[in-house]
């Protein structure tokens, strides 16, 4: 399933240009960068909008394990509500011992800046 997480920043939000996704590289274990992130924003949960969406570059082989960020640089926005939703990747590729089978993605913090 996608990861997805909201956050209110209360009636008087601070100015957000940029947001980061701290996450686990392990591909040994089947563990993935995101396939696709999107960040939505708005005043509440129910009334968002999609700023921002982007496809993530997938590693070509095995490399050793480690924490990594990924950092989406937004148009400056003052939303009262963000969503952010990372998409694991459906079926880890060809070169990959467990190929075909769906990847895992595991994030342990996001920052906004």
């Amino acid at each position: 399933n996608a990861f997805e997480a909201g956050f209110t920043f209360g009636s008087n939000p601070p100015l957000i240009k940029k947001i980061v996704l701290s996450y686990a590289d392990n591909l040994g274990g089947y563990i993935f960068p995101p396939a696709e992130v999107e960040v939505w924003g708005g005043a509440n949960a129910k009334e968002i909008k999609l700023i921002k969406s982007l496809k993530v570059n997938q590693p070509k082989s095995y490399r050793s394990q480690s924490m990594e960020a990924l950092a989406i640089s937004l148009e400056a926005s003052t939303y009262t509500y963000y969503k952010v939703v990372a998409k694991p990747v459906n079926k880890l590729p060809l070169w990959h011992g467990g190929k075909g089978q769906k990847g895992w993605f595991f994030i342990d913090e996001i920052f906004f800046y």
